[in-house]
């Protein structure tokens, strides 16, 4: 599983159009192909990410990280994805 980090925010932010409307309708769609998360833990997520905190999100499809990394840096995050979390690299020593 990938690990998918918010390292920061673009300072300018990032301008309303119809690309970062559909970024966000899409970011709440991938978050859940992505991560099997509750639909509570899922809604706090998200949350957190509309207000641009800097939020670490762990166990995320290895197929999907990527696509969520786009949605993300599309939203104005600085965006780093781990391709396996801490755990399973000590497990594969």
């Amino acid at each position: 599983m990938a690990t998918v980090s918010i390292i920061g925010w673009r300072e300018d932010g990032t301008t309303w159009s119809g690309w970062v409307g559909h970024a966000r309708s899409e970011f709440s769609r991938r978050l859940r192909r992505s991560v099997s998360l509750s639909p509570t833990a899922r809604r706090d997520l998200e949350r957190h990410v509309k207000a641009r905190s800097l939020v670490t999100v762990r166990g995320v499809d290895p197929a999907q990280a990527e696509g969520l990394r786009h949605i993300l840096e599309a939203l104005g995050a600085n965006v780093a994805v781990y391709p396996m979390d801490d755990a399973e690299k000590a497990t594969d020593l």
